[in-house]
Formats: C-alpha cells, sequence, structure tokens
C-alpha cells in the first residue's frame, strides 16, 4: 500500500509525491555542492601558487588528503548510513564541506589548509553513500530520479570552475573561499529546515541472481570506477592550471578591454574555458 498516494495529473499518476519532491531537492543540493567544493581547489591552483610563493606541484599536494578521504571516507559512510538517517549524515556532509571551505580561506597557510581542505574532502565522502541510499529507499521512480539527481552533480562540476575564478578575479582566492564555504554552511541550515520521512515506502521488486554473479559484477564495476576516477581526476585537477598557463587566447581578449585590465584576469579566462569544457562534454 502506497503510504503517499500520487495526485493524479491528467488522467496519470504525477512523477513524484510532495514527500519524494523533499527528497530530491536535499539530494540535489547536496550532489550539486559535492561536486562543486571538490573542484573550487583546482579552479584557484595559479593564483595559490602566486600568493603562496609555492611551486606549483607543492600547491596540488594540499589537495591529496582532501582527495584521499574524498574516496575512503565512503566506506565509513555507508556504514553509518545503514544503521543511521541518510539525511542527518547529508547535513553533517554539507556541514563539514562548507566548514572546511571556510577554514581554509580564513586561515591560508599551507599546513592549515591541508587539515581544512581535509576536512572537505571528509564532508564530500558523505553525499554518494548517503545521497543515493536515501533515493533508492524512498523515491517510487528510481531511475528517473537518480537522472536527474545526477544532473545536479554534473551541474556542481561545471559551475565550480566559473563560480570559483569570478569570486577570485573580483575578490581574491581566499575571499572566494570564504564566501563559498559560508554559502556552504547556509545551504545546510536551509536543508536542515526540510522535513522527509525515510520510512516512505515504494514498489520493489526482488530479482534473485546467484552470489557468485553479484560479486563478478561487482569487482568489474569497482575496476572501471578506479580507472574512471584516475582519468576523471587528474583531468579536473590539472585542466584550470593548464589552461591558464598554456591557453592565452581568452586571456588576451580580456586584456583588449580597458575595464577588464587588473590582476586575475588570466585565471578567469582559465576557469571560464574550463567550465566551457564541462558544459560541453559532462
Amino acid at each position: 500500500m502506497d503510504l503517499y498516494p500520487r495526485k493524479r495529473q491528467n488522467g496519470r499518476a504525477a512523477e513524484f509525491s510532495p514527500e519524494e519532491k523533499n527528497i530530491l531537492l536535499i539530494t540535489c543540493t547536496c550532489h550539486f555542492l559535492t561536486h562543486f567544493f571538490v573542484l573550487v581547489f583546482p579552479a584557484a591552483t595559479i593564483p595559490m601558487v602566486r600568493s603562496l610563493g609555492m611551486p606549483i606541484e607543492d600547491v596540488l599536494k594540499l589537495s591529496f588528503l582532501m582527495y584521499l578521504l574524498y574516496g575512503l571516507g565512503a566506506f565509513p559512510a555507508g556504514v553509518i548510513v545503514v544503521r543511521w538517517q541518510a539525511k542527518r549524515m547529508l547535513l553533517i556532509g554539507t556541514f563539514l564541506m562548507g566548514g572546511g571551505l571556510f577554514l581554509a580561506g580564513l586561515f591560508p597557510g599551507a599546513r592549515a589548509m591541508y587539515v581544512f581542505l581535509g576536512v572537505l574532502g571528509l564532508g564530500a565522502s558523505i553525499y554518494h553513500p548517503a545521497g543515493l541510499a536515501l533515493i533508492s529507499r524512498t523515491v517510487g521512480k528510481r531511475g528517473f530520479a537518480l537522472g536527474i539527481n545526477g544532473a545536479f552533480g554534473n551541474l556542481g562540476i561545471a559551475c565550480a570552475p566559473l563560480f570559483t575564478g569570478l569570486l577570485t578575479w573580483l575578490t581574491s582566492w581566499q575571499t572566494a573561499f570564504v564566501i563559498l564555504g559560508g554559502v556552504g554552511l547556509a545551504s545546510g541550515l536551509v536543508l536542515a529546515l526540510i522535513r522527509v520521512n525515510e520510512g516512505l515506502s515504494r514498489d520493489e521488486k526482488k530479482v534473485s541472481t546467484n552470489g557468485v554473479d553479484l560479486v563478478k559484477y561487482f569487482l568489474i564495476l569497482c575496476f572501471a570506477l578506479v580507472f574512471m576516477g584516475i582519468s576523471y581526476r587528474g583531468n579536473m585537477i590539472l585542466l584550470p592550471a593548464y589552461l591558464e598557463l598554456k591557453t592565452t587566447f581568452l586571456y588576451d581578449a580580456l586584456q583588449s578591454l580597458s575595464f577588464v585590465k587588473i590582476q586575475g584576469s588570466s585565471t578567469l579566462a582559465a576557469t571560464l574555458l574550463t567550465s566551457l569544457v564541462c558544459w560541453l562534454f559532462l
């Protein structure tokens, strides 16, 4: 029996119930923020090189703990989600991401940033096990819901370089981190006000599958994700810096306009190109 019957629109059931829309509002927002926040750092790499007086390879090392915890933290997060509420885990992740980025901008020393970016990565690791579990547990049209949710994640990837570059151009990379981190903290407070029922029932069909086949399919998926992750992460970390150092046509165009001849135009040009690449290929 459906605990939350859907209203009918034009003779057919509505796509999502009000409860399911609340769930998607939370998961889509958190998915957007997760991919957005883990790509703020790469967009500010070259300004950080200039500001911190460090070689680019040493600046990139500051993100090691962030991306390590982003990957490894998903396992304990998944274990906790099985025993606890997924929404609470999503809120914790959002606060950790926003707080980590905020503090990294507030205390821009290399050691402090290494730790605070690690906090950001730990918060980001929570989303996928918690968000996908929440959708799977509560939303009837899972495929449709996961498609919408995935689109918001891709939107976060495409928007991160653009907004980080724009804020860095208008202010500084430290101020950009503080502003974006503050947005993350505020988003967590707003999402906390949205009530959801994680006990919402949905239609579920049990499929009998050989245990050996499940292990085989899982291992194939793991290997595919590892190699996809290496390619994706390597490209997304280095792409803004590469475009800033090697691609100058948009920077030259910006410099030809007298009113944008200020420090940071090269970063703005590179992050605009990075976002364009993401929009075209994601």
